[in-house]
């Protein structure tokens, strides 16, 4: 019986100690990404938003028209078809102050090879930091079912 407590308080103990061990390791974790983040402390306010697109196909032309929300002084875009680029990226400027809606028109030329194919072409609109990362890309299917 003595054995078994013996064994249990030594368990207990060392059980206890690995415990502290972690959170210690935890809180300098927590502290050293913060000093990071706070050496770090240029703001990076690349955004950009899209509302009201409409996307109209005639005689192979997408038309596309929106409104666009961006602090930078453009947006660009792409068309993909599955991972096959048929429009490579373009930079659509945007005069508009901060937090103001800018009327925006694109059109692209869709060949023929296109038109026959099975997969859906994409437009892929975004907003680039200045190391040319992709920020808050979004995705709008160009339908070219005639009805």
């Amino acid at each position: 019986m003595k054995k078994l407590l013996l064994f249990l308080t030594v368990a207990f103990t060392l059980l206890g100690c690995s415990a502290d061990e972690e959170a210690e390791q935890e809180q300098g974790g927590n502290a050293e990404q913060e000093q990071a983040v706070n050496e770090g402390d240029v703001k990076d306010t690349t955004s950009v938003q899209f509302q009201n697109v409409e996307v109209v196909v005639e005689n192979n032309v997408a038309k596309i028209t929106g409104e666009a929300n961006t602090p930078d002084d453009a947006f660009y875009y792409m068309v993909l078809v599955g991972e096959k680029e048929i429009q490579e990226e373009t930079e659509v400027p945007v005069d508009g102050e901060a937090d103001e809606w800018v009327d925006f028109s694109i059109e692209v030329d869709i060949s023929e090879d296109v038109s026959n194919s099975t997969e859906v072409p994409i437009l892929q609109l975004y907003a680039k930091r200045e190391n040319g990362d992709m920020v808050n890309p979004n995705y709008i299917p160009i339908d070219l079912t005639e009805y």
